[in-house]
């Protein structure tokens, strides 16, 4: 008869293993599956070597940048007491808007039929005041009012003999030796066309920044010096340009007058008529003592403060400088260091 029951499953197949007790599926994937031990030492290291031993000289060469520090930081305090500090002054101005004569088409051109030369459009002062900063026409006025080319080459000039004094030394040796090879031109007393350079090479003027002012600024070892000096060469600029300018109204103010006594049509009467109103509205301006050249915001301000040298940036970059100079000279020796321990003995002669 036959059971119901159901008979249990044959495991005999299953449950056969290898000699040893191993299952012969878990023998072909563990082979495939790399240990922890091994992933760990096949990680690439981040730390470059070459950074490990510059550190490593740096440290062993500490005694080498610190003698170097010392020596800069030293030789940056000596160097503030060679140089005699220098002062600065300056003045704030902003330009002033100069519109050019403006008269009807017609009558201008009834005026310049006459003779008369209608100003246009042109360069500003301020730009005229640019210009003459480094000619020698301002660089005269101030010398025969105030004496500048003295003031300003005044170690050179000798007050007993009231004349000035030749330079000496090995830099006029060598300079009378190569004037016969090239043409060297031989020293002259100061003049003032070298006043006119100084005073072009030295008033510094630097627009502002998100402002349409102008810093017009000079510097010298002087204080009191630097101060007199910017407003002189501001003031005496100044006079000369408004003096320039009255000259050439006075002349053109002249020639109207005289015109007019002359010429009957009255279509050119008045466009005389005109431009000598215009012209004389002028003059007043410049006779009323005005400011021409600009307006000042700022006037001439001197300061009894050094400006330069700053004690603080010249340490710090001494600083700088050497632990800069002490690092490479301690990466120098290490290298030189390197290079004697790795040569090859001399070998002796039997």
């Amino acid at each position: 008869m036959i059971s119901d029951k159901e008979s249990p499953p044959d495991r005999s197949i299953d449950s056969e293993e290898t000699p040893g007790g191993k299952d012969p599926k878990t023998e072909e994937i563990a082979p495939e599956l790399p240990s922890v031990a091994e992933g760990t030492a096949a990680l690439p290291s981040t730390t470059n070597p070459d950074t490990h031993r510059l550190v490593w000289v740096l440290l062993r060469g500490w005694w080498i940048i610190l003698i170097v520090l010392i020596i800069a930081v030293v030789y940056s305090g000596y160097s503030l007491t060679t140089h005699s500090p220098v002062y600065t002054s300056y003045m704030v101005v902003r330009e002033i808007d100069q519109s050019p004569l403006v008269m009807p088409a017609r009558i201008a051109g009834l005026a310049e039929g006459l003779g008369v030369n209608i100003p246009k459009a042109k360069n500003t002062v301020f730009d005229d005041f640019k210009v003459l900063l480094g000619m020698d026409r301002l660089a005269q006025e101030l010398d025969q009012k105030f004496g500048y080319v003295r003031k300003v080459y005044g170690g050179r000039w000798d007050e007993e003999s009231q004349s000035w004094i030749a330079p000496t030394g090995w830099r006029v040796d060598l300079d009378d030796y190569f004037r016969g090879f090239a043409p060297i031109a031989e020293w002259t007393p100061p003049n003032t066309q070298q006043l006119a350079g100084y005073i072009a090479g030295n008033i510094l003027l630097f627009e502002l920044e998100d402002s349409d002012a102008v810093r017009i600024q000079f510097q010298h070892e002087d204080a009191s010096f630097s101060y007199r000096f910017l407003s002189d060469v501001y003031r005496t600029a100044e006079e000369l340009l408004r003096e320039q300018e009255l000259e050439r109204i006075s002349a053109r103010i002249s020639y109207v007058k005289k015109s007019l006594a002359s010429v009957t049509i009255t279509e050119y009467r008045e466009s005389l008529i005109f431009v000598l109103a215009e012209q004389e509205k002028k003059a007043l301006e410049l006779q009323s003592g005005q400011p021409y050249i600009a307006e000042i915001i700022q006037p001439p301000i001197g300061s009894n403060i050094p400006s330069s040298p700053n004690i603080l940036v010249r340490l710090i970059l001494g600083v700088i400088v050497g632990l800069v100079l002490g690092a490479v000279l301690a990466v120098f020796i290490a290298f030189l260091r390197s290079v004697v321990a790795h040569k090859p003995l001399p070998r002796r002669s039997r």
